[in-house]
């Protein structure tokens, strides 16, 4: 019988991880469908094929549960991503923004100048 790998539901794990695991969990659910088929066609007598495919079939319904688990958790990761690149993509067009309004500000300020009796004279008007 094939032993079934848990996956931990719970802390943050990388994108990468992720998918290795999903990958791994396809990988287990493909050998017990082959092992299914098999016995399906074995020469053994039913109530024993009925066992092994019950207990078969039971092994890939959790399997299938895990690799949904591991999807939805991938799901909310790039939802995460998601949010962190426009709040970054936010925050930089507001620095842009005060920056283009303190270089104007700058512009207006540069606009002054001394006369020679050292008073500022508004060249603007």
């Amino acid at each position: 019988m094939t032993s079934i790998s848990a996956v931990s539901g719970s802390g943050s794990t990388t994108s990468a991880n992720v998918a290795s695991q999903i990958t791994a969990l396809r990988k287990q659910e493909t050998v017990l469908t082959q092992k299914l088929n098999d016995v399906a066609t074995s020469s053994a007598d039913a109530k024993s094929k009925q066992t092994q495919s019950d207990s078969l079939n039971a092994q890939i319904q959790v399997i299938e549960v895990q690799i949904a688990r591991l999807e939805q958790q991938q799901a909310a990761d790039a939802a995460q991503k998601v949010d962190a690149a426009t709040k970054a993509a936010e925050t930089a067009k507001a620095a842009e923004t005060a920056k283009a309004g303190a270089s104007a500000g700058a512009s207006a300020t540069a606009q002054r100048s001394l006369d020679g009796a050292g008073n500022k004279i508004d060249l603007e008007a």
